[in-house]
This record gives structure tokens, sequence and C-alpha cells, in this order.
């Protein structure tokens, strides 16, 4: 954690002192990559008060991609050794993923970020206001969303789901849109349940089309 909370200091500061996030590029790929992971999950608060709302949405995309790449090719490495741990039987059902899941993850991955944006904006929309558009809940999402790479994890995934989902939005919707705590906490309740219901219910879909095959 300190080496993370380290590089995250390493953001970019503008001219007059204030403090600007660091962004996804392509043409720094690796190296921005880790420095929107790393400061997203390192330092969330300090991140979203320096996000900038307004920018492009496709490099945004692709980091998501990247993420949900990562979570899908680590879980699917690590399926055999789950089963070794926790039995034949329920290996691939609960502490990984199959094949075509881990395909299927890295596709549907960016589809749920533009989802879960728009279940955001509304949430937003209607307990706040018209404070935000559809392109600037999907660059947060997109960068909020950084813990789903490591949700695969048994027994600390449903934390980091949650903590994703509901504690990096509500810090997010805090300090981006300045609204009080109190506020940022039911925008960022009423986006969670939806989100939550559909990834349980894309996981349950996908183990039931890839055990009939």
């Amino acid at each position: 954690m300190y080496i993370i909370r380290s590089m995250s200091r390493n953001a970019v500061t503008s001219s007059d002192g204030d403090h600007i996030s660091p962004e996804f590029s392509l043409s720094n790929p690796a190296g921005s990559f880790w420095s929107v992971f790393s400061s997203v999950l390192g330092s969330p608060k300090r991140f979203f008060l320096g996000f900038e709302q307004e920018g492009e949405v496709r490099e945004p995309l692709v980091y998501a991609a990247i993420v949900g790449f990562i979570g899908a090719l680590l879980s699917f490495a690590l399926s055999p050794v789950f089963r070794l741990m926790f039995g034949t039987g329920t290996g691939d059902e609960v502490y990984g993923l199959g094949a075509l899941e881990a395909l299927g993850f890295v596709v549907v991955f960016p589809l749920f970020v533009l989802f879960a944006a728009g279940v955001f904006l509304l949430a937003i929309t209607i307990f706040v206001g018209p404070v935000a558009d559809f392109r600037q809940l999907i660059r947060m999402c997109a960068y909020a969303f950084s813990g789903l790479a490591f949700a695969w994890i048994p027994f600390v995934g449903a934390f980091l789901v949650t903590y994703s989902l509901l504690v990096l939005m509500l810090i997010g919707i805090r300090y981006v849109y300045r609204t009080t705590f109190l506020t940022a906490l039911v925008v960022s309740v009423t986006g969670f349940v939806p989100l939550a219901t559909v990834l349980i219910a894309l996981r349950g879909l996908a183990f039931q089309i890839t055990s009939s095959l």
C-alpha cells in the first residue's frame, strides 16, 4: 500500500498548483495505466478531487477493457489452484472463470461500464440535479471500477465489488460534483443495488452456458 500511495503522489500538477489526476493514455499505456490504477486505489479522494470531468471516453473505455482482461486472465489462470484448494466441484462455479467465461468477461466489462454510467447518471439527476452528463459518468465509472481487476480473489471478491461500485463511486460523486456525504451515499447505494444484481445474474448466466457446453 505504501508503494501505491507513493506512486499516486506523482500525479500531474497544473501550472497554478492545482492537482490534476492522471489519465490513461494510449501513447503510454503501461505507465499511464499504473499511474491511474495506483492513484484510484491508493488515494481515491485525491484522485477524484483532481478528476477532470470533461475529456475523451475512448481512453477510459480502453482502460476498463484492460482491467477486465487482467481480471479474467488471472482468474482463468488460477482456476486450477482454486479447484485444488476448494474442490473440483466448485472451483469454476464459485472461485474461478473458465475459458469462455473469461473471454466473455473481457467483452462485457466495457459494456457494463456504459450501463453503470447510465444508472449513476439517472441517480444523480434524480437526487442531485442536472449536473452531470453521460460522458462524465463513463469516465468516472471506468476508473472507479479499477478494483474489479481483483474481484476474482476467493472470499475477497465480494468486498472489492462493493468497494468499487459503492465506496469509490461514493467518493467520486462526493468530490467531483461537490455534494454532501449523505447525498453521495444515497446516489451510490441507488446505483449499487441494480449493478450488483446485474453482476450476479451475469455470473450465473455465464456458468449455466459454459456448464451446458
